[in-house]
């Protein structure tokens, strides 16, 4: 027998199994990412009705079963629809963009309250119509960081030289953080970075910074500058371009090629 709980989640993916079943992957607050079998859900006008839709907040009722990956959904309330993500192609493709990201991340069960309430608040900042650019920055940044792979801002990444805030740094995606121009071989190879555009990626990281709350000037061509930044980092980590990644870019074109 396994455990039942009740838990908040956000649905990230859902596939047809046979004529009435569902496979559903799901991040939750308590358990991290799950996947769960949702029987009869297809024809089920009570159980999962209207809640297994992409990118609804659900409560989902599930037995969580010892050593297997995949577990039982008994059933689901729906807590936030998030309709108007599905009613709007951009914030579509920037939700589905969100998901992949956390679902390459993160491997099934790893408890990470912070990541779920990241992808919670940034499609909250979206309905509010905040800049969707900046959301997504922020988003990347901080998805980064909490999956264990922030970028280093604190010292040169070949020559071990502390970063005190003063200079220009060069960004090396191999090395996964910044270096001082005096170990970049060839800087125009690289992308440079002004102090101020280091302390604003350094504050994107952070998990205590509030993008729709601050003050800070983040203008487009540092915006570009830092999505071009993160997009390179999360290919370098992943070993693959996400899927959703040309329709960004078709929404957002990059203003920098990656090196």
């Amino acid at each position: 027998m396994g455990i039942s709980r009740i838990l908040t989640a956000i649905i990230m993916d859902v596939k047809e199994i046979g004529e009435s079943d569902l496979l559903v992957t799901f991040f939750t607050k308590e358990k991290g990412k799950l996947i769960g079998i949702a029987k009869g859900a297809k024809r089920s006008k009570h159980r999962f009705f209207n809640c297994l839709d992409l990118f609804c907040l659900v409560s989902i009722e599930l037995e969580l079963r010892k050593n297997k990956d995949i577990c039982f959904l008994h059933s689901c309330k729906l807590i936030d629809p998030f309709a108007y993500i599905r009613e709007s192609y951009t914030y579509f493709v920037i939700a589905s963009y969100i998901v992949e990201l956390a679902n390459l991340l993160f491997p099934i069960g790893v408890e990470d309250e912070a990541m779920f309430q990241l992808i919670n608040n940034s499609f909250e900042l979206l309905r509010k119509n905040f800049d969707a650019e900046k959301v997504l920055a922020n988003y990347e940044a901080k998805a980064m960081a909490i999956g264990g792979y922030r970028i280093n801002l604190e010292k040169c990444q070949i020559c071990g030289r502390a970063y005190k805030g003063e200079g220009m740094g060069a960004f090396l995606a191999y090395k996964g953080g910044i270096s001082c121009l005096r170990c970049v071989k060839n800087p125009a190879s690289a992308i440079i970075l002004e102090p101020h555009e280091i302390k604003t990626l350094r504050l994107l990281q952070s998990p205590l910074f509030k993008i729709e709350s601050s003050d800070i000037e983040l203008n487009p061509s540092v915006l570009k500058k830092i999505r071009n930044i993160l997009s390179m980092h999360i290919v370098h980590i992943l070993g693959t371009q996400l899927k959703t990644k040309k329709f960004i870019d078709s929404l957002f074109p990059a203003a920098l090629q990656a090196v």
